[in-house]
């Protein structure tokens, strides 16, 4: 009888490390990549106007957000998404400032398998507590941050990664055009065929129908000392 041990498959691996590094940030509303697809599925229409995908999940309007650094963004992205930068510069003055009957939004971030996301997460949340999508004790009696139907007009969660939403693509069974338009290379626009898993450590996370990409080693340990920088700078990060 063998005594080898099964490894589990890419799907099971980014799952099991996502759930690890989900957990850290018990602040943070979670979101699987399957149950955003569907979402969006759901509605029988891929695309809006802009060509993008017409992200939504629970009935409320999705944007999503790539915490991640440029050189990993090069390589693929999930369709529509905006960085961090971005968001914080043109996105959440607009969507605060919304209308209270606007379609509420969920702010969903990304990164590649759930940690850094997290932390950004956190830490939005630490400087805009209303992000939580209900009542702070300060703000019982300022409801404009809701809409007419008590709904927040904006929530933040923290999806599972980008490992998770193209194992997600791969185990699917439509392989239309749409579907493979959800995770694109952005220098061209079409589907893309490689994902950056940002360390080796990460490759098993990967199915087999993306390429994997890593930083050098040595970038790789000077990204994690920022990380660990920025991690240190947001104490609730590191509880």
């Amino acid at each position: 009888m063998s005594n080898l041990v099964e490894s589990p498959s890419p799907a099971a691996a980014a799952c099991i490390t996502s759930q690890k590094y989900h957990a850290m940030f018990p602040q943070v509303s979670s979101l699987s990549s399957q149950m955003l697809i569907n979402g969006t599925l759901s509605l029988n229409n891929c695309e809006d106007d802009t060509g993008k995908p017409d992200w939504h999940i629970d009935g409320r309007k999705v944007l999503l957000m790539d915490v991640r650094s440029t050189p990993e963004r090069k390589v693929s992205v999930i369709s529509g998404a905006i960085s961090l930068q971005e968001f914080k510069k043109d996105v959440l003055p607009n969507l605060i400032d919304a209308d209270s009957d606007a379609v509420p939004t969920t702010v969903v971030l990304y990164c590649t398998i759930g940690y850094r996301s997290g932390m950004e997460s956190q830490k939005l949340l630490n400087d805009y507590p209303f992000l939580l999508g209900k009542y702070s004790n300060a703000e019982q009696s300022d409801t404009s941050y809701f809409n007419d139907k008590g709904q927040s007009k904006l929530e933040i969660r923290n999806l599972d990664g980008i490992l998770n939403f193209a194992n997600a693509l791969e185990s699917g069974t439509e392989s239309s055009e749409d579907i493979r338009r959800l995770l694109i290379d952005p220098g061209t626009n079409q589907p893309a065929t490689k994902v950056h898993v940002y360390g080796p450590s990460w490759k098993h996370c990967l199915g087999h129908k993306y390429d994997p990409v890593v930083f050098s080693h040595v970038e790789f340990a000077l990204r994690g000392v920022g990380v660990l920088f920025r991690s240190i700078s947001c104490p609730s990060c590191l509880r």
